[in-house]
């Protein structure tokens, strides 16, 4: 689904309710989350901010993609 485009997320979630796979999708959602403590995500936003503003400020771009590479690992130690 392209970035900031709320006309395809739109058209997505009417497919998914139309399909009947919102709850299930919606359980696969919760499952995968919850390997994660929040304190480590919130330990990961973090990081990808200061990352982030130590690259402006030296007048660098951010690289596509910064925020998965920062990915924190789930409570059951797999790298899914």
């Amino acid at each position: 689904m392209p970035y900031n485009d709320t006309a395809a997320l739109a058209r997505a979630l009417r497919r998914l309710i139309a399909e009947g796979q919102l709850a299930e999708r919606g359980a696969k959602g919760r499952a995968f989350v919850a390997r994660y403590r929040w304190e480590r995500c919130f330990e990961r936003e973090l990081a990808c901010y200061r990352e982030i503003l130590e690259l402006r400020r030296r007048g660098q771009r951010v690289p596509r993609g910064l925020h998965e590479r920062l990915m924190p690992a789930p409570l059951d130690g797999s790298r899914s």
